[in-house]
């Protein structure tokens, strides 16, 4: 933002509301003095509790608008050092309405930042905090999906999992013992068991299902199974993958 309008410095930091010092990650044209100043007044801030208004004072730590508020940069003051920025627009960031980092921009030019710009500065928060939204998401999906993997690999008994066209997309050992299927043979295609899958967008309340039935091997006998099918929800929204897990009935 140090290239827009009148604003010539700036930086952001990373704010963690377990007592650590607030982190700086980016900073422009702000001395050493600013720095630390700046970092002091948003630890102070990340450390008062409940839902207290933020650094700027214009909105609260949820975003929504305060009509009494100061213009933002009110509670940052940088009055008495020197090199410091004229007027401050103080931004938090959020991550599910949490302050997870505070953005700061600074003009030498003018005596407060025009609220056109605010306006802007906030819109460019808000994208700033969807992004790291997105990109923690796609995070916790990676690893939720490695522990599926995981799971399915050593499960005891027969697993394997379900794509929302009733593709499988994993296959066990214990599987291919049981069924005599390879997973190079069913990866990608269709499951030999249509009646198992998907569950599609089961509610999160939902139990898995479980009954007994009786599916065909890949020679033809048949397999007399208790099958537990569940649902597993993405952490980006509901999923379309399916589980599959086939113990065999003792005769």
């Amino acid at each position: 933002s140090t290239g827009v309008e009148c604003i010539d410095s700036g930086c952001v930091f990373l704010v963690d509301h377990e007592g650590v010092k607030p982190s700086l990650v980016v900073h422009r044209n702000l001395t050493p003095e600013c720095q630390e100043a700046l970092a002091a007044r948003v630890a102070e801030w990340a450390a008062e509790p409940g839902d207290a208004a933020d650094p700027s004072r214009a909105v609260d730590r949820t975003g929504a608008a305060d009509p009494n508020a100061e213009p933002p940069g009110a509670g940052f003051s940088l009055a008495g050092i020197e090199g410091a920025p004229r007027a401050l627009a103080v931004i938090p960031i959020l991550h599910r309405g949490r302050c997870v980092a505070v953005m700061v921009v600074g003009t030498s030019v003018y005596p407060a930042i025009p609220p056109t710009l605010r306006a802007g500065l906030k819109g460019l928060g808000a994208t700033a905090g969807n992004a790291i939204t997105r990109i923690r998401a796609e995070q916790s999906r990676g690893d939720a999906v490695a522990d599926l993997e995981t799971f399915i690999v050593h499960a005891p008994v027969a697993a394997w999992t379900l794509d929302a066209a009733n593709r499988i997309t994993m296959w066990n050992k214990a599987a291919e013992r049981l069924f005599g299927w390879k997973a190079p043979e069913l990866l990608n295609g269709p499951s030999p068991f249509p009646d198992t899958g998907p569950v599609g967008q089961r509610s999160l309340s939902s139990a898995p299902v479980t009954r007994e039935t009786s599916l065909l091997a890949k020679d033809g006998r048949p397999v007399e199974v208790r099958l537990v099918v569940s649902s597993f929800r993405e952490v980006l929204g509901w999923g379309s993958t399916t589980i599959v897990m086939a113990e065999e009935l003792s005769p």
